[in-house]
């Protein structure tokens, strides 16, 4: 029985907050039983015990929300504090129990105690049971990109209805006022001569939340690499502002300090959305790049613990990487460098022929970009998602038979996602922008497969490491012994020279060369004759005159350093 007495009317002043037909979907409301509001307070009757105050003013559930990433159910519930309206979302589950309520309610100036809480859980929860038909549902998002559900998300909007991103860092972001500040941008680089560069940036970062769907083999990880002052920062923030803020996180991070659990949490909450990972070249040879590259690269999942729920996530991983450093990246593995696109960026300009380092048509183009998102972030994404989602067949049709051509073919495992980001940049042209499709786009393969090559030929990580042991072991300060010569570095021995021989104590190498280096690569670097191995490992265990004792060393022959080494 619904507890209804019609002398009992809330205020005038409560009435936009304990209202008999909610004000959104018109419908009516009905208090649970053994429940009743008596003027502004509510009032609860146990069985067979005397009423008790519930509440001191108006409280109910205004609207039940659910998380269209996890499927997670909110509660929008709306109370009053001294006579004033307040409104908090809570999960459902933390309102299940006293301690939940009291601690999410109490600090809004709630008047919640234990006294009360338990009497309150149940009326919350009975009242969005009885109510359920008249309560709004509405929509939010825990993560970005393109969902299980359909739902493509961004930190300011969503490609269907109105999903509002609630994630970490949701406050920072805000929406900005013109729609077609990007369409206006891109209109003018698409004339820029030698733009490769900003166009491959730019097509990544469009197809980003539609690779997973495509399920590509590869996931586009590109490091820009150069002189400061080139553009190099300005051009990858142009690409992530096509979905959001740059500079603010989850779509920017600083490599320095990151750790592999901060990179992957940040890829997971972006879905398939593309990141920007500026002063790449910070992150040093601690092999943290490696094992993040590699893994989003092949697009492996991530799971993580918490102490509440075990085991949660195993969400797979993709979207797109730009990495944007002063130098080139330092890599352990080679199958990092083959699972990244490096660009040298004073050779790819990332502005385009002309913009050279502190040229002025550079510093007119960087300001035409910048104005671009300080004006218009994270329209154009959703403009174009919303074209492709609209005909996926014709998208993936397109895809499949870009990747078939003689151009992408010669790309190999990157075939598919090169072939996405020319799918996505013709739909930018042809459904956005109303253009043709420029030569530049259609050519851009092309120049991909060229510089792949390229870097393929060249980037060797194994003789780049015994390279860096080479140049250490070179820059020593030598000090002549009667038994030949000892090596310092910055005050500490790391190793001695007899005859023609060089002796360099592993032990002494920790800071100065990857960790692992030497169980990495010292079989191949043995292969090629640049160290004498023992008989089951790459060191050898000799005594050392300086220290007098026995040291594990690496031995490396006068040949091996006198020259720079080649595979």
């Amino acid at each position: 029985m619904i507890t209804e007495d019609p002398t009992l009317r809330p205020t005038e002043e409560d009435q936009d907050i304990c209202p008999r037909v909610h004000p959104e979907t018109n419908l009516l409301l009905q208090l649970p039983v053994q429940f009743e509001y008596r003027g502004e307070n509510l009032y609860y009757t146990p069985v067979n015990r005397p009423t008790i105050l519930a509440y001191e003013g108006p409280i109910r559930v205004h609207a039940v929300t659910r998380d269209v990433a996890t499927d997670e159910q909110f509660f929008e519930v709306l109370f009053g504090v001294r006579g004033r309206a307040h409104t908090i979302t809570v999960p459902r589950r933390e309102l299940a129990y006293p301690g939940g309520l009291i601690r999410h309610l109490t600090g809004r100036g709630a008047n919640i105690s234990v006294c009360n809480a338990t009497a309150l859980v149940k009326f919350l929860f009975e009242y969005e049971a009885r109510n359920t038909s008249s309560l709004p549902e509405r929509l939010v998002s825990t993560r970005l990109g393109l969902l299980r559900s359909g739902h493509l998300v961004t930190s300011t909007s969503s490609s269907e209805g109105n999903v509002p991103y609630v994630g970490p860092g949701a406050d920072q972001h805000v929406p900005t006022p013109d729609e077609h500040a990007y369409q206006c941008a891109l209109r003018n680089l698409l004339d820029w001569e030698g733009n490769h560069a900003l166009l491959w940036l730019i097509g990544q970062a469009l197809a980003a939340p539609f690779l997973r769907r495509l399920r590509v083999r590869r996931f586009p990880v590109t490091y820009l690499a150069g002189d400061s002052n080139l553009g190099k920062t300005t051009a990858a923030n142009f690409a992530t502002g096509i979905w959001g803020t740059p500079g603010l996180a989850p779509f920017s991070m600083q490599a320095t300090g990151s750790t592999d659990k901060g990179y992957l949490q940040t890829l997971e909450t972006l879905g398939g959305l593309p990141v920007l990972i500026d002063e790449a070249h910070t992150a040093g040879r601690s092999g943290v790049l490696d094992r993040v590259t590699y893994n989003f690269a092949n697009g492996q999942s991530y799971t993580r613990g918490t102490p509440f729920t075990g085991a949660q996530g195993n969400t797979p991983l993709g979207g797109a990487m730009l990495l944007v450093g002063e130098a080139p990246p330092s890599l352990l593995y080679a199958g990092s460098h083959n699972r990244m696109l490096i660009l040298d960026g004073n050779d790819q300009l990332p502005l385009g022929t002309g913009a050279g380092r502190a040229s002025a048509l550079g510093a007119e183009r960087a300001r035409l970009l910048e104005d671009a998102w300080e004006r218009g972030a994270g329209h154009l994404g959703v403009q174009v998602a919303r074209c492709v989602l609209a005909d996926w067949s014709a998208f993936e049709t397109r895809v499949d038979q870009l990747r078939r051509t003689e151009a992408l073919r010669a790309l190999q495992d990157w075939a598919h996602t090169v072939a996405a980001a020319q799918t996505v940049l013709e739909v930018l042209c042809t459904q956005v922008l109303r253009c043709e499709v420029p030569d530049q786009v259609t050519h851009l393969p092309g120049v991909l497969a060229e510089l792949m090559t390229e870097q393929r030929r060249s980037s060797a990580p194994t003789a780049e490491v015994f390279e860096t042991l080479r140049m250490l072991v070179l820059q020593a300060r030598r000090e002549t012994k009667p038994w030949g010569d000892s090596l310092h570095t910055g005050g500490a021995l790391i190793g001695w020279r007899q005859g023609g021989t060089w002796y360099i104590i592993t032990s002494a190498m920790k800071g100065q060369l990857p960790k692992q280096a030497v169980q990495l690569h010292g079989r191949r670097w043995a292969a090629a004759g640049w160290i004498q191995p023992g008989e089951t490992t790459s060191t050898q265990a000799l005594y050392c005159p300086a220290l007098m004792r026995s040291v594990r060393v690496l031995v490396i022959p006068d040949e091996a350093l006198e020259h720079e080494p080649q595979l």
